[in-house]
């Protein structure tokens, strides 16, 4: 499946973040996180994901 969006949250230097999801149970888990460029690029497999900065949740 290929979605074709993203979302670009600016994180404050300092601040906290949290990325949270459901993974799946029957199958490994393939979601991952990394820095490129400035920015924390992350992958969850799913729609049950939300983005935390600083204790707020971010709609996604």
């Amino acid at each position: 499946m290929v979605e074709p969006w993203g979302a670009v949250e600016p994180i404050p230097a300092g601040a906290r973040f949290a990325i949270h999801y459901s993974p799946h149970v029957d199958r490994e888990d393939t979601s991952y996180t990394e820095y490129h460029a400035g920015m924390i690029r992350f992958w969850v497999e799913g729609s049950d994901y939300e983005v935390e900065i600083d204790g707020k949740r971010v709609p996604t």
